[in-house]
């Protein structure tokens, strides 16, 4: 399993806490943080390798940096 990042904005992304495993049906939690002293908006796709058919799961993000405020960061599902 792993964890990767890629797309244009990737670079403003960061991913942390993800566990290495998580045992059938229970749950677990990871952070994303979005940090860009670019503004604009930023997308990247967040892919988690794992062992089940539907590998890998893939989430869009979407960040909008700005210069002179805190960034905000969306998930989109």
């Amino acid at each position: 399993s792993g964890v990767s990042t890629t797309g244009a904005g990737s670079m403003s992304f960061q991913c942390f806490g993800m566990p290495s495993t998580v045992a059938a049906g229970s749950s677990s939690n990871f952070w994303v943080s979005f940090l860009s002293e670019m503004s604009g908006i930023h997308t990247a796709v967040l892919a988690i390798l794992n062992n089940s058919v539907a590998s890998p799961y893939e989430i869009s993000l979407r960040g909008e940096g700005c210069s002179r405020r805190a960034g905000t960061l969306v998930i989109l599902r």
